[in-house]
């Protein structure tokens, strides 16, 4: 697993960031499926520095994970 860029000072220790925003940041690709898979997920949820799971995927270079999340955008807009 690669990570291009994490900074300290853009976490403390009162931020949220959990769940999918941490399985994306991270490229655990089972995990982002399964979770956005799940009701009640909001892939478009914005975390405390403003991020939503798809740009810290593309920030890290997560293809896959990218691909889910947009796949899930499709899927949305075709509804």
């Amino acid at each position: 697993m690669h990570v291009k860029y994490l900074s300290l000072w853009e976490f403390d220790t009162c931020s949220e960031f959990g769940g999918l925003r941490c399985a994306s940041f991270f490229g655990v690709v089972e995990f982002v499926a399964a979770l956005i898979e799940m009701e009640g997920c909001d892939a478009d949820e914005r975390d405390f520095s403003g991020y939503m799971p798809l740009a810290w995927a593309a920030h890290n270079g997560h293809v896959e994970v990218i691909e889910i999340l947009l796949g899930r955008e499709e899927c949305r807009r075709t509804r």
